[in-house]
């Protein structure tokens, strides 16, 4: 699950939460991996104003996914102006 600061919490589980999208974790030999998805989704902002994204991977239990110092994790994020 990947969480953020930035978007409005939904009800997961019976309780809300800041989450931005789930997805699966898939374990490779390869040297990266590269998951995109069809659809895009969009969510509501807490604010207008962003000056920060911090973001979280965790998994289901709520445990950090932590990444070795030599992984580099790019996040590419779609901002839409839904008025």
């Amino acid at each position: 699950m990947l969480y953020s600061n930035i978007v409005s919490p939904t009800i997961i589980g019976g309780t809300y939460s800041n989450i931005l999208k789930i997805f699966p974790i898939v374990t490779t030999e390869d040297d990266y991996v590269i998951h995109q998805f069809k659809n895009p989704e969009y969510h509501e902002l807490l604010n207008n104003e962003v000056k920060t994204i911090n973001l979280q991977f965790r998994t289901h239990s709520g445990d950090f996914i932590y990444f070795s110092s030599s992984e580099v994790v790019i996040v590419d994020l779609t901002f839409s102006n839904f008025e």
